[in-house]
Order: structure tokens, then sequence, then C-alpha cells
């Protein structure tokens, strides 16, 4: 009979780990995704994965569009073009039913003029339906508290790490 317990126990921690390195595979994929669209200004893909509260708070779909392509015009007048940016690895995983969420390192590198700036800030990972669709939201340790008022299921366990920067 322990046997059976044990075999039994493996067979479900194998079939855990496999769902969620399926809802893994998928943030790694939408986070690239994501990326991808704000390097090629691709704005229409960009909202599909802000969070619908963002979204509305930006005065809706058509409204954010524009939000967005003015926001590129002012960074290319104050003479910032960005030479890389990528996302890392995902940290504090917190899952809640089906909504799962987690932290999500972004690496921005920038010439502003003549200087160039690395950055390092932090997106929220959020998922509704078991890590199939995600959202990523900016997180910044200033607004932690608003974030959090506004997308009230975000975890008061998701600490927000301070945004970091370095000029060569």
């Amino acid at each position: 009979m322990g046997k059976k317990i044990k075999v039994l126990a493996v067979l479900f921690l194998f079939i855990g780990c496999a769902k969620a390195q399926i809802y893994l595979d998928s943030l790694d994929k939408q986070s690239k995704a994501m990326v991808l669209a704000f390097k090629e200004n691709d704005f229409q893909t960009l909202l599909k994965y802000t969070h619908p509260k963002i979204i509305s708070l930006m005065g809706g779909v058509d409204s954010a569009l524009v939000t967005l392509k003015k926001g590129v015009e002012i960074i290319k007048e104050r003479g910032v073009s960005y030479i890389e940016v990528s996302t890392g690895k995902y940290e504090q995983i917190i899952k809640l039913g089906q909504v799962i969420q987690c932290l999500i390192p972004q690496i921005s590198e920038a010439k502003v003029r003549d200087e160039k700036i690395k950055a390092k800030s932090y997106l929220i990972g959020i998922s509704y339906n078991n890590g199939k669709n995600w959202y990523f939201i900016n997180a910044n340790k200033e607004r932690e508290m608003q974030l959090k008022k506004l997308i009230p299921e975000i975890s008061k366990e998701l600490i927000i790490p301070e945004f970091t920067m370095t000029a060569n």
C-alpha cells in the first residue's frame, strides 16, 4: 500500500510540474511578444498584453493608441533611442485559484544623446485563466500602493523591487 501512495504522489507532482511548465512557457512567449511589439512600435499588439484596467485608465483603446504614439514622438524629440529591451526570468510567482501573477525583470538599454543608460525595472505579469493569456503592467516601487488599489487582485505578497539605472 505504501508503494502505491508513493507512486501516486510522484505522479501528482509530475502532473503539477507539467502544468506549471505550460503556463511558464506561455508567460515567456507572451512577454517576449510584448517586448517585440514595443520595439517595433506595434501598439495594437502591445495593447493586447496591457491590463484592461490600464487601458480603461488611458481612456480606452483608441485613446491609448494615440497616447502611445505621442509618447514615442516625445521620447525621440528628447534624443532618446532604445538600443535593447528584454525581459528576464520571472520571479515571485503567486498562484491564487486561476489567477497567476509574478514579477518579470525588464532590462532596457537606451542612448540619451551621447550617453548610454542601462535600466532594470519590473513588470507584473498577471493571468486570469491559469496562464493561458498574460497581461503586463509596468511596476514601480513608488506607485506600488496606487497600482494595488487600481488592480486589487495584485497580491500584497508581491514585492516590487527598486528601479535601478546606470550610465556608461
